[in-house]
């Protein structure tokens, strides 16, 4: 494996990096969108609290008129509970809406982490083995590189003995 390949498999595991950052961005937005269902849900509770205060009120106004009491209960009450009525259809249809929608998001989420992280060990994967081969070229070089330096200095001996031998054979025929 060259450099070069090296470094652009080091450049996709930064842009699977990125892609990661990213999911966190998502799950970001959804705890946000949590914390709006919060403020619907404590909207719906100050609803309830009004609705709670509108009856102590009819109460003390009902001591006031020396009406029957009775009859004025059973007004109230009726209105009363056609409003509670609306306000728990309503909180219960945003709550369900909520619901739905966290859920996706917490499953679109996982989904994408799930995938990249399956992505990131192909790649691990793939470079672990594009590195291992590397490393066995490299060896293989190495040993080559060491087979090639003993080969020069057996080479180097041989010269040496050949002009060794023609000196002994130039000396011998001056003799």
């Amino acid at each position: 494996m060259t450099t070069q390949e090296i470094l652009t498999s080091l450049a996709n595991l930064e842009k699977e990096l990125q892609n990661i950052k990213s999911a966190r961005i998502l799950t970001e937005e959804t705890i946000t969108s949590y914390r709006d269902v919060q403020k619907e849900v404590k909207s719906l509770l100050d609803g309830l609290k009004h609705a709670d205060d509108s009856i102590l009120a009819v109460m003390e106004w009902v001591k006031s008129q020396n009406v029957s009491l009775s009859e004025i209960f059973k007004q109230k009450i009726g209105a009363v509970d056609v409003q509670l009525s609306g306000i728990s259809k309503t909180f219960k249809e945003s709550c369900d809406k909520s619901n739905a929608d966290f859920t996706e998001c917490i499953s679109d989420a996982i989904n994408d982490l799930r995938q990249k992280t399956i992505d990131l060990v192909a790649e691990y994967t793939s470079n672990n083995v594009s590195l291992k081969q590397a490393i066995g070229e490299l060896a293989a070089l190495h040993t080559s590189m060491a087979e090639m330096n003993t080969y020069t200095k057996i080479n180097s001996i041989n010269n040496k003995v050949t002009d060794f031998y023609a000196k002994f054979e130039e000396y011998r025929v001056k003799q």
